[in-house]
């Protein structure tokens, strides 16, 4: 009995300094501008990161497959078919098939 008592409590203080050490890493990344309000939705049409990289709206089902809207087969619209949040993102990947076919 004492022996199962003395092995949780090792346990508990155990779990306990592990979160008392653990950290969790922060994107530290700055955004260094922003693009013009799209007057469809009021969000900006870009941002600028520190590379003066521009993240773009990902507002359709290429770009995000579980964009979340009320009606995906409809398309995206402010504010009857708009998501409730989206991303900002570019990401363009570029790949050769085994038989030389190209994906994007």
């Amino acid at each position: 009995m004492m022996r199962g008592i003395r092995s949780w409590a090792i346990a508990i203080l155990f779990l306990a300094h592990l979160v008392s050490v653990a950290n969790a890493q922060r994107c530290t990344v700055p955004l260094v501008g922003f693009g013009p309000v799209d007057p469809a939705d009021g969000f900006p049409q870009y941002y600028l990161d520190a590379n003066n990289l521009g993240l773009a709206q990902c507002l359709d089902f290429v770009c995000d497959p579980a964009l979340p809207v009320p009606d995906p087969n409809q398309p995206v619209s402010f504010p009857n078919n708009f998501p409730d949040e989206f991303f900002y993102q570019r990401a363009i990947a570029n790949m050769t098939g085994p038989n030389g076919e190209t994906f994007l």
